[in-house]
């Protein structure tokens, strides 16, 4: 039973992921496998990068040592949020899931909110690009090697990459290394604000075109109750009441609180139904009106003459804007996080490598911090993950 609605919740994005993999399978001999990535090369984008790498290649490099500034900035920014996740995870206090995988058309653990697959995965990729396209740009400013180009799947995340000749780059002073590394971080801080900028004038424009146009209600489902009883639906839209309109929350309140006990409630809604109730003592104040009704928001809007299709596109971009800024700055700060493959990592190599002359006490020590970050990162996924076990024993015991 649990399995047949997991299926039907998800049908179109398990169908999505199901044609992601034949197109994998389709084009398996195009494709570099490596573990569970599959990586298209290509050279897009080189051109560009060698553009505008050499055509503002002071600016660039300057932009490139501010990012190395903001990059350890987000990594201690990290840490400060990190820690009480940690702490109330292990002490058993943190009501949420601590941590959890947020991949595009699946809700994100524990919070009951659902990425869109398609903005999910534009997000995603557009994220992956800017993130990557920063390193070769920073990279080819201080005349690097960037190889090739593509994108690519990672289990179900999208992904875009760069490869940059590592053994030239690795030969280059720690600056321009902590430079070229720190790109990708920043640019997806870089990325989020102009995210957010974007967002609000696409907000704004949208308010330009639009009008309130009454508020949401549901009757309280008791049939002692006016609203109830007097066959109100859940959901209903009220666009009038005794004869006034109603555009937002604060018109219904001020209707309402004209009311006395007793008092005739007649409700226009938005169909054009019309309900009469006879209103009752507030049971918290018998000297206010009661009509049973749970009030929603006043987030009915609808769009005015000739701009259906505009307010549809500005609606489709807010939400593809939302979700852009908010996975960005959340990839850029985890990437910062030393695990290995992480920029956050790379920079830490360096750094060890400058204090620690001996090459093999100086790795002994990155594996180290890199397996505890691992550490940190198993307790805060525990949560998530010994749900996931426990949903897949219910689906099959």
């Amino acid at each position: 039973m649990i399995s047949f609605l997991i299926l039907k919740e998800y049908q179109w994005t398990l169908l999505f992921y199901s044609a992601i993999m034949l197109i994998i399978y389709l084009n398996k001999e195009k494709l570099t496998q490596e573990g569970i990535a599959f990586l298209l090369r290509t050279k897009l984008g080189l051109n560009l990068m060698d553009k505008i790498s050499s055509k503002h290649r002071k600016f660039v490099k300057f932009i490139g040592y501010i990012a190395i500034v903001f990059a350890y900035l987000g990594f201690f920014v990290f840490l400060y949020l990190l820690y009480p996740m940690v702490r109330d995870t292990l002490l058993g206090t943190n009501d949420l899931p601590g941590a959890g995988p947020a991949v595009p058309g699946f809700e994100i653990a524990g919070t009951g909110i659902k990425i869109p697959l398609i903005i999910g995965w534009i997000a995603l990729l557009v994220i992956m690009i800017v993130h990557e396209f920063s390193h070769g740009v920073v990279a080819r400013a201080h005349k690097q090697k960037v190889r090739s180009s593509g994108v690519g799947v990672v289990g179900p995340f999208p992904v875009a990459f760069v490869e940059l000749d590592e053994e030239t780059i690795a030969k280059q002073p720690h600056k321009i290394q902590h430079s070229i590394f720190a790109a990708g971080p920043f640019s997806n801080i870089l990325l989020f604000l102009v995210c957010l900028g974007l967002m609000f004038g696409a907000i704004q424009l949208d308010g330009m075109i639009t009008k309130n146009h009454g508020v949401l209600i549901n009757p309280i489902m008791n049939e002692t109750l006016p609203a109830y009883a007097a066959g109100l639906s859940e959901g209903s839209i009220v666009t009038n009441v005794n004869g006034e309109e109603i555009f937002i929350l604060k018109d219904l309140e001020i209707v309402l609180d004209k009311l006395k006990p007793g008092d005739d409630a007649n409700l226009t809604l938005d169909s054009g139904e019309f309900f009469s109730i006879k209103t009752i003592s507030n049971p918290t104040n018998h000297s206010r009106a009661y009509v049973g009704i749970w009030i929603l928001g006043n987030n009915i809007i609808v769009p005015n003459n000739n701009h259906k299709i505009l307010h549809s596109i500005l609606i489709w971009l807010i939400e593809l804007f939302w979700w852009t800024w908010f996975l960005s700055i959340n990839i850029g700060l985890f990437n910062l996080f030393p695990i290995f493959i992480t920029d956050g990592a790379r920079m830490l190599k360096l750094n060890i490598d400058y204090l620690v002359k001996d090459k093999k006490k100086s790795n002994y020590i990155w594996m180290f911090i890199n397996y505890l970050g691992l550490l940190v990162l198993f307790i805060l996924l525990w949560n998530f993950l010994s749900g996931v076990i426990m949903s897949i024993f219910s689906i099959f015991f």
